[in-house]
């Protein structure tokens, strides 16, 4: 076996946030990755085994504007959907009191104001509450035009909202939540105890299955396609101990200026792209936005007159360098000509200049991450569907970690590398088997005891041993791990497309979307 030279660190992500931002804050503030699976917050109920029930009663504890909170509404609307009348759901607002008594949140009183329409939206059509609150978050349109589309009286709503029925229901709620001392969105119970488990839909599913007992629904042994293990948030919450200041004065420039994007109007995720621009318009707010797809013929003279080589490219004017707030873009952005480009390294995902290879996925994962396991076991259940297996798409998977200074950057030390060997093992000498190892890994990627792991796949022990400590297996991690480093990965778990198209905000639908255009 080669003898890699590493330090230990911590996971970071991509800097793609232009200024540090947070609950309190317009965006959450991307730090290193937390474990999916997390321990309860100390400031939550204690721990213990969820309880049996024949109906299972879920609480979904939620700020109506944290980040984290709003993908936990529509994963539970997901399970609603697929369970159907099989539980009861409360949704119950988070929020705090102010000295003189007055009613306040997190995100400030436009989420007071979220939570007094979403609180009588319950009031008025409980069985369609949750389909209004997904629906708004997803429309971005009045409340109103969403209440209206869904049959719900707007004049009910508003007289909850304004003969005191919503205060009271919401401080009925803050009563609640100091009893319990729940403060971080989202936090859910189920039967009372505290659900663990990721803010996925297929977890969730999975956990109130369970909290069915002996009286599991059939629909329970055969999860809906629509359920996922990488939807939702999973990566953090929303506490009401921990609010940050808004966005200072003197860091927002309002005078106007046109600010260009260039794109790909076809590309499989543009959320980077979409983050990125709400941010810049924090920062510019008097900037009006012009997109231009890169194979239009304004695109392609951008394209040669700029010499771009990573996509989306996102230009601004010369006069950027005067503006009163330039020294907090200015370690973002680089000289290009008559203006200035945002780093490629900030939010660029498309590569102009690498070759295409049509028909291939590379997927790039650690395999001691829960996210990434995730991750992949939605990506093998989309592989086995019939529409998708027609397809012929070719995947492969590629363990790595981070290379710094030329060394392996490991995120907990020898043991993630000695994994990722293993993994490599297998996909060399069994590669039929290594979705079920993954499977299984999937339950506890951190237990030392791999052989376990191995046997229950089908594979022996001792053969994946030797193969993970052959020169081979080390010599195709670091070529995984450069290769990771030239496209600047270093999320636990991304996906390029035709050897061209770097997807970073993996979920389920995205590796669908992803499957089904690059299988044409």
């Amino acid at each position: 076996m080669r003898q890699f030279r590493f330090s230990i660190l911590a996971l970071a992500v991509l800097p793609l946030l232009l200024f540090a931002v947070g609950c309190g804050k317009t965006t959450p503030t991307e730090t290193s990755p937390t474990p999916a699976v997390a321990p309860p917050p100390a400031e939550g109920p204690a721990p213990r085994e969820i309880p049996t029930s024949d109906r299972p009663l879920v609480s979904l504890y939620v700020m109506s504007e944290c980040p984290y909170g709003i993908p936990a509404e529509t994963v539970t609307h997901k399970v609603a959907q697929a369970l159907k009348d099989l539980f009861d759901l409360r949704l119950v607002f988070i929020i705090s009191q102010s000295s003189d008594g007055k009613i306040e949140s997190l995100h400030g009183a436009r989420e007071v104001e979220k939570d007094q329409v979403q609180i009588c939206a319950g009031q008025a059509a409980p069985e369609k509450q949750l389909d209004f609150i997904v629906r708004w978050n997803e429309s971005g349109k009045d409340w109103q035009a969403t209440a209206k589309s869904l049959g719900l009286s707007v004049e009910a709503i508003e007289k909850c909202r304004t003969d005191g029925t919503a205060e009271r229901l919401l401080r009925e709620h803050l009563a609640e939540t100091n009893k319990l001392n729940v403060h971080a969105s989202p936090t859910i119970l189920i039967n009372g105890a505290p659900y663990a488990g990721g803010i996925n839909s297929r977890e969730l599913f999975e956990a109130i299955c369970k909290a069915m007992g002996g009286k599991k629904a059939p629909v329970c042994d055969n999860p809906p396609e629509t359920l996922s293990r990488s939807d939702g948030s999973a990566k953090g919450s929303c506490s009401g101990q921990d609010n940050a200041p808004p966005l200072p004065p003197e860091m927002v420039d309002k005078s106007p200026f046109t600010h260009t994007i260039v794109y790909d109007a076809k590309a499989i995720d543009t959320s980077r792209m979409d983050l990125i621009l709400k941010q810049t318009l924090q920062l510019y707010p008097g900037a009006k936005v012009e997109k231009i797809d890169y194979n239009s013929a304004a695109g392609k003279k951008f394209i040669a007159k700029y010499g771009i080589k990573l996509l989306p490219a996102y230009f601004f004017p010369g006069d950027l360098a005067k503006r009163s707030n330039f020294k907090v873009i200015e370690p973002h952005v680089v000289k290009a000509g008559d203006g200035y480009l945002l780093s490629p390294k900030v939010g660029g995902n498309f590569y102009l200049d690498r070759k295409a290879a049509p028909k291939t996925l590379d997927v790039f994962f650690t395999p001691v991450s829960q996210n990434a396991l995730r991750s992949l076991l939605d990506l093998s259940d989309l592989l086995a569907a019939p529409e998708i297996k027609k397809l012929g798409v070719h995947v492969r998977l590629l363990p790595f970690t981070l290379i710094q200074n030329g060394e392996i950057a490991a995120q907990m030390g020898v043991m993630e590398v000695e994994e990722m060997l293993r993994v490599i093992a297998i996909l060399n000498t069994k590669p039929d088997k290594v979705w079920d190892y993954l499977k299984g890994r999937a339950e506890n990627p951190l237990s030392s005891y791999w052989e376990d792991f191995v046997t229950k796949a089908g594979l022996d022990p001792a053969t994946i041993k030797k193969e993970a400590n052959a020169d081979k297996a080390s010599q195709i991690l670091a070529e995984n791990s450069n290769l990771a480093a030239e496209l600047s990965i270093t999320e636990e778990f991304a996906a390029l497309a035709d050897n061209q198209e770097l997807i970073r905000g993996v979920d389920k639908e995205v590796l669908r979307k992803a499957l089904l255009k690059i299988g044409k």
